[in-house]
């Protein structure tokens, strides 16, 4: 086998999958961070602005 013969192929295998899968992660959980971000911004322009 391929990894036995030679286990730094198996190193890089193994960082392109954690890699690939951080950015998933990270793809995944990021609108959350983004809308919450989106939330507090449009609350300080709001309370920012004079009441009509």
């Amino acid at each position: 086998m391929i990894f036995v013969e030679r286990p730094i192929s198996a190193f890089f295998l193994f960082l392109c999958v954690t890699l690939l899968a951080a950015q998933v992660y990270v793809r995944l959980r990021k609108p959350k961070a983004l809308a919450a971000h989106d939330n507090a911004e449009r609350n300080a322009v709001s309370t920012a602005r004079p009441a009509e």
